[in-house]
C-alpha cells in the first residue's frame, strides 16, 4: 500500500477522534446520549472530512464521514488486499489513549464495537475500519 495514502487516511482519523473528543468533554455522559448528540450535530466539517451521521447499529457505534475523492482514493483503499486489518491494527493504540479513551470506556462498558466509515463524495465508495468490544478492550489494555 502507498504509504503517504496510510499516512493520510490514519492522520484523518487520529484528527476525528480530537472531534469526537470534545463531544465527550460537553456532552452527555452515556454512550447512547453522546451518540445521539453527536449526530444531532452533523454534519460536522472537519477539513478535509466531515461526519455526516453517527448511530448505535447492530451493538456497534457505526460514525460515518465524507471525504473528498482527491484527498482520500476509496476505490484504491478497497482494492489493497489487508488495508483495512492493517489500517485498523495501526490504529488500535490511540483508542485507549487520550481523548478518546472515554469513548472507548463507555463501549466496553457496554459492549459495543465501533465502526468508522469513509465514504467518497464523489462516487459514494465505502471504506469502513470496525473495531469489536474485544478489539476496545484490548485498546484499553483490558
Amino acid at each position: 500500500m502507498n504509504k503517504n495514502l496510510k499516512k493520510t487516511v490514519l492522520s484523518l482519523l487520529v484528527a476525528v477522534l480530537g472531534v469526537m473528543t470534545v463531544f465527550t468533554a460537553c456532552g452527555p455522559q452515556d454512550l447512547t446520549g453522546l451518540v445521539e448528540e453527536l449526530n444531532s450535530q452533523c454534519p460536522v466539517k472537519q477539513d478535509p472530512m466531515t461526519i455526516e451521521s453517527a448511530a448505535i447499529q447492530d451493538n456497534n457505534v457505526v460514525v460515518t464521514f465524507s471525504v473528498p475523492a482527491d484527498q482520500i482514493p476509496i476505490s484504491m483503499l478497497n482494492a489493497v488486499p489487508g488495508a483495512a486489518e492493517t489500517m485498523k491494527a495501526q490504529l488500535l493504540p490511540t483508542l485507549g489513549e487520550g481523548d478518546f479513551k472515554d469513548i472507548a470506556e463507555m463501549c466496553v462498558q457496554e459492549n459495543k464495537g465501533f465502526t468508522f466509515v469513509l465514504q467518497n463524495t464523489k462516487d459514494g465508495d465505502k471504506f469502513s475500519l470496525a473495531y469489536t468490544p474485544e478489539d476496545m478492550k484490548q485498546a484499553l489494555g483490558k
